[in-house]
This record gives structure tokens, sequence and C-alpha cells, in this order.
């Protein structure tokens, strides 16, 4: 199985006004699109480019190892240049057997029972979109095609007509004279190669159909609005919401098959967050209007919010909620420590699933020096390098991703924290905890009976993950030599429940359900703390803090 990067891409996004076109600048390494299909990909790319609603495509050929960038005069057509504010990466991959080795199966005694060719065509694109001024990564993700077809279930082609195409059984031959083995092989491959061709001709399309994802996550990510669900009569909702309506459209550039979410507003006590109740994805547009119909296995849980008029709303674009949850505009800056736009990728999509923590690209200076000095002496921006460096600074954490672990170091203070790879979202939200001395808040008791606790609600300020272990303490005060110092009492432990908000989930009690109730009624402050390896539990449980 090969593995071949097809081409690496960088968008260059242009935020003018909401209701404009904006400018999209492609930069393109055809030195990587060596292959058939890579260019069959590429091409329905460059399509999908030309055909979206909102944007202008620049496209720009790019050598990736000098940083040469040039304008691509005969895919640009009549486009001209514009300045930039956003720059989006995108890595597109396959992975396929251009010629598919034979796979054999035998019987006890080796004689061949059958033979198959493993037709595993896969596409993944990973992207990256990054603020131009600033370079805080504002989305990072992939999107995955693979493809499959009735004919051939679980990916394989079967060849039940071996035995012609061998002087002797395949399987001992294999073994016992490979000459006549891959004589015979060849032979299998030639009679079954048109057949082969016609699966990854489909396969190849199919995957170049995803790529019109690109342009759709890009124009989401220009949008600021928060919608409505209009003519929606909730008396008459049943037990699952299939269909509805919301009061965005063409005029917003909201296209057919783009992803819309539905939100509602929660509250317990005076914290306010965000529920995600379901996706959707647009069936149709008019000019302010637009169907959407939700996705499986989501239906009743909007269909029974709108039912009981909760508080719901609509967002394309996922950094809305991450800005009505952060009103307070407490954030956190982080960089990694890299050599590659695309290394740590993994580590980078955890990241930006925790809210309050802006993460800082530092491997793309070189294609942002030539965009600032070429619209600077093009006049169409009036900053420089030295400018957007200025608003680069402020890093606090520096990461590294190291083969047991994650190192965390504090760029004012030098500490250094280490944290485990498994599960890298609870894992990443408690390095946070502790490296930002932070805390999870006890909001209320969901559960309770005679003298025992069961349940409480929780707020994680980075975040949480269903399954996490939390661990309850009661926080007892003592002076010693004239300074107050706080000491930690375990009173018992939890798991995290079904997350109500990325923030904000109930957390099932284990152990100690009548300590921690004795402390709650005692009016005793209860700290809590989840599993982890950054030291910070040893430390509570050392009275340090």
């Amino acid at each position: 199985m090969k593995k071949l990067f097809t081409f690496f891409i960088l968008f260059i996004a242009i935020q003018l006004a909401a209701q404009e076109k904006t400018g999209i600048a492609v930069l393109v390494d055809k030195s990587q699109i060596t292959d058939f299909y890579q260019k069959k990909i590429f091409g329905q790319f460059v399509e999908n480019l030309k055909t979206s609603k909102r944007n202008n495509y620049l496209i720009y050929d790019w050598k990736e190892k000098t940083h040469s960038v040039v304008y691509d005069r005969v895919l640009n057509e009549n486009n001209t240049d514009q300045p930039v504010e956003q720059l989006v990466f995108v890595l597109p991959t396959i992975k396929y057997e251009r010629i598919p080795a034979l796979q054999l199966t035998a019987d006890s005694t080796g004689k061949t029972v059958s033979a198959f060719y493993n037709m595993v065509f896969e596409s993944d694109l990973y992207y990256k979109v990054i603020d131009f001024r600033t370079s805080e990564i504002i989305s990072t993700g992939e999107v995955k095609a693979a493809y499959a077809d009735m004919h051939f279930p679980k990916n394989k082609l079967e060849v039940t007509d071996f035995a012609k195409y061998f002087k002797g059984d395949p399987y001992r031959l294999k073994s016992t004279n490979y000459k006549i083995y891959r004589e015979g092989e060849k032979r299998t491959y030639l009679a079954y190669k048109e057949k082969i061709n016609k699966i990854y001709d489909k396969a190849a399309e199919h995957c170049a159909k995803s790529t019109a994802t690109i342009p759709a996550i890009i124009n989401g990510l220009q949008d600021k609005r928060v919608y409505k669900i209009i003519n929606l009569d909730a008396s008459k909702v049943g037990k699952k919401l299939v269909e509805l309506e919301m009061d965005g459209g063409d005029a917003d550039f909201i296209s057919k098959g783009d992803y819309v979410y539905l939100y509602e507003n929660v509250s317990f006590g005076e914290k306010k967050t965000t529920k995600l109740l379901a996706a959707a994805t647009v069936k149709g547009t008019s000019e302010n209007k637009s169907a959407l119909k939700i996705i499986p296995f989501q239906r009743k849980k909007a269909a029974k919010a709108i039912t009981e008029k909760r508080d719901v709303f609509l967002v394309r674009n996922k950094n809305v909620i991450n800005e009505i949850n952060n009103k307070n505009g407490e954030s956190y800056k982080i960089s990694l420590d890299k050599n590659c736009l695309f290394c740590a990728h993994q580590l980078e999509m955890s990241l930006k699933k925790l809210e309050h923590i802006e993460i800082l690209e530092r491997a793309h200076m070189a294609e942002l020096k030539f965009f600032t000095e070429k619209f600077k002496n093009e006049k169409f921006i009036d900053f420089d390098m030295d400018d957007m460096q200025g608003k680069q600074q402020g890093v606090q954490v520096v990461l590294q991703l190291q083969k047991k672990g994650i190192k965390a170091t504090d760029v004012k203070t030098g500490r250094v924290l280490e944290a485990g790879t498994v599960t890298y979202d609870s894992k990443l939200a408690t390095l946070f905890l502790d490296m930002f001395d932070k805390e999870i808040e006890l909001l209320e008791v969901s559960g309770q009976k005679k003298n025992k606790i069961n349940e409480v609600i929780a707020y994680h300020p980075f975040g949480f993950v269903a399954g996490q272990k939390i661990y309850a303490f009661e926080v007892a005060e003592e002076k010693v030599g004239g300074k107050v110092l706080e000491r930690n009492i375990e009173l018992g432990e939890g798991r995290v429940q079904r997350l109500i908000s990325d923030k904000v989930a109930p957390v099932k009690i284990t152990k100690g359900k009548k300590d921690i109730y004795a402390a709650k009624n005692a009016n005793k402050k209860i700290r809590l703390m989840p599993e982890h390896k950054t030291g910070l539990l040893e430390k509570l449980q050392s009275g340090e803090r």
C-alpha cells in the first residue's frame, strides 16, 4: 500500500464586509501532483473552487521546499489579486495500491481456497485556517472519504477463476516457486485490470466530490450570524424533528449541502453555557430562507427541545459558540514547537476543542512574509511583518509533542509540566487547569437520597470528556507560621456522564457518597479535580497550592 501525498494547498481568505464576495488565493505544489487519480481529484477540487457561491479563488503555483510562489494565469482566467486576512492550508492525501497484490487464503493442507484483491481507496483532506495578522489557528480538522461498492463487499474484488492463471496451486507456488507464482499473478492482474481500473475510477470520482467540503467550511467560518428557526409550530412537532427552516439564505452565501448546528442556551445558577442538540444539512435556499434536514439519531433530541419551547438557535460557524460562551474575553495563548504545518495535527485538533485556548501557528512564516510584502507593495495593506509579529506576541505556553507525552512550558516562568498521550482531550484540559491555576466548579447537587449525594453538576473551564474520573476533596485551612495553607482531604470520586455542554456535565459519584454529603451539608468547601499525571493531584494531596 502506498501513501500518496497528493498536494499541499494554501488558501488565503480575504474577509470583506459581511455581504460582499471574498477573495481566496490557492497555492498548489504541482510538482507533487503526479498520479493519474491525484490529477483527477485536483481537477474536481479546482472546479469546486470556481463554482463556490461566495468566494473568488486565486490559484498560485507554490513550491513547498523552496517557498516560491507564482501566480497561475491559466487557472485564474480573469481574476485579480486582493489583500488577505486568513490563510487556509489544506493537505489532501490518498491511499491505494495502483497495482494491488493478489491475496490468497488456504485450507489446513495448504491448498488455495480463494483469491481476491483488496480494493482500498481512501482520501483524507487535512485543513487549517489561520488568521493572517495574528497567526491564530481559527479552525483545523480533516475530511475523510472512503469508497465502497456493493459489488465488492469489505473492499474485496473476488477472483473466482484464479486456477486458470497459474501452473499449479498459487498458495503453494508462492512458497515453493515464486518466479512461476509471479508469472501467474501478472496474468491474473492483466485479466482483471479493466475491473480494477473501473473501481478506482469510481472511487476517485467519489473522493473528488468530498473536496467541495472545503469551500463550504471557509464560507461557514466567515459567517458570524446567529440564526432563528422560522415557520415552525411547536405544537405540531412530533417525536422527531426532521425538517425545519431558518432565517438565512442566498444573501448569507448559504449553499445546498452546508452544515448548520442547532444549539440551546442552558443555565445553572449564574453559569450560562450552550448545548449542541443536532446538526442539519441545507437542502435548499432562497434569498433569506433555507430549508434544513436534521441528520438521523438527533431528531428526537431536537423535537423535545422545540416542544418544550427551550431557548434554541442555529449557527454555521462553531467559533460563534466559543464567543457566546466566552463573553468575558478570558483566553490563553499557546503555540506548538514543530517544524511543519501539519506536524502534530491530531494534537492541534484536540486543542481546538478546548474553549478559552488560542493556538498561534509558527510554521508558515515564509509564505506569510511573501504575501505581506506583495500586498504592501501593491498598496493593498499598510502594515509589514514587524506589525504582524507584534500582534503574534503574548504566547503563554509552548507545547511539545514527545514520544511519551506532551511537554508544556510556561514562557514567563519556565515551569514545565507533562501529560500522558492517552485520552488527548481530557489530558490537555487537565494540563491547562494546572498551568493556568483554574479549578472545576461544583454547580449544584443533581442526585441525593437521604444522607448520600449520588450525582452533582460540575463546570470545567476547558471542557469535560465523558467517562473521565473526578476526585472530590474537602478543603481545610490551617495557619502555619503566620500563613494560611490549604489542606485537601479526599472525600470520594466519580465519573463524568453524558455531557450537558462541553464545559458542563453531571458527575456520578461512585465512592464517598456519605462523606461528600456531610461536607456539603456542613457548608465545607469542596474541590473537584480530574485524574491526571501532571503532578497537580499529588500537590493537592500533599497540601501544596
